[in-house]
């Protein structure tokens, strides 16, 4: 979500978490999906915010731990949850190579995309990145390249194509720009032809991520099936997008059974749209997408923010491949 040259600003957000109750309204009460349910595939989706949540600082009693950190996500591989399809934003190239090799017995195998390099300031001089890791049998990778040129570090998306369940599909993990708009709309219009690509060739696609937009906003009606109604025309459903609890954000329309809502994945100053001065809000900036015409009985959840490994909440996502 965060520039990494804005730091302490990020900082100052997590500080604030601490007063949400006192500032911002407590996020509804929405539904939920049980560990147990039924469909075959499992999805996340975590921005772990790796670098600028640094240890030992933020709204936790003894801050941000990056060991919490690591243990949170191969917990979704390990624990009840039993993921096929880990997508993270926000990762230390560090963090990546301990996940690789504690999700490697899981039967997992990921994708980094550097975004930054070679710079002592950021995960200790590290790269620093998104990354992607899926079950299956590698087909093929690939990292889309979305950097339109004027951003603070480059906008790349990590893609695994599998062979998983007898099926083929593409994964890809997705962290558009957060500091310009119209550059986020021409990242995220290279990302759909990509991806609409992939898909009118017959292949499913996954794309998991930190989207830096609400669901209302015009740029996602490239996304967003017709079904949501309004403007929407592409090709994917939403994990949480059958979550019609009139208090999500932003709120469905009574009567709705499916629409561009769903809980919250994060709360911060200057949730986008950007507003001026900045307050603490609640948004939903978080999501995963499934090609329409490949996956049915979609269901996602926003997960409890977990204050000592980040500033977003998991989103996780469940469907079952169509006929």
């Amino acid at each position: 979500m965060r520039s990494l040259r804005t730091l302490a600003a990020t900082l100052a957000t997590a500080a604030a978490l601490l007063f949400t109750t006192v500032v911002s309204p407590t996020p509804a009460m929405a539904d939920t999906v049980p560990v147990n349910t039924p469909q075959s595939l499992r999805f996340v989706s975590y921005n772990i915010c790796g670098h600028s949540c640094a240890e030992g600082q933020g709204p936790a009693v003894g801050g941000y731990d990056n060991a919490q950190r690591i243990a949170a996500v191969v917990a979704e591989a390990s624990g009840p949850w039993k993921a096929d399809q880990i997508h993270l934003q926000e990762v230390c190239q560090g963090q990546y190579d301990e996940l690789s090799t504690k999700l490697a017995p899981y039967g997992f195998s990921g994708r980094f995309a550097a975004t930054v390099t070679g710079k002592a300031s950021i995960c200790g001089g590290f790269a620093y990145g998104v990354a992607v890791f899926v079950k299956g049998a590698v087909v093929q990778t690939k990292t889309i390249e979305l950097t339109q040129g004027t951003e603070k570090e480059r906008i790349r998306v990590p893609c695994v194509k599998t062979l998983y369940q007898s099926r083929v599909s593409w994964a890809c993990s997705v962290h558009l720009y957060w500091d310009d708009n119209p550059v986020r709309d021409a990242e995220a219009a290279d990302l759909r032809w990509q991806a609409e690509a992939w898909e009118r060739a017959g292949t499913p696609v996954v794309l998991g991520g930190d989207f830096n937009s609400l669901p209302e906003d015009p740029m996602m009606d490239g996304f967003y099936g017709p079904a949501v109604g309004g403007s929407a025309k592409g090709l994917f459903t939403e994990a949480d997008q059958s979550d019609t609890d009139p208090g999500n954000l932003p709120a469905c329309t009574p009567g709705a059974t499916v629409c561009r809502g769903g809980e919250p994945t994060f709360t911060g100053r200057g949730c986008p749209p950007i507003t001026t001065p900045e307050t603490l809000t609640d948004c939903k900036i978080d999501y995963i997408f499934f090609s329409s015409r490949h996956f049915k009985n979609v269901v996602g959840d926003s997960m409890p923010l977990d204050k000592k490994v980040t500033d977003h909440r998991m989103v996780r996502g469940a469907a079952d491949w169509a006929v």
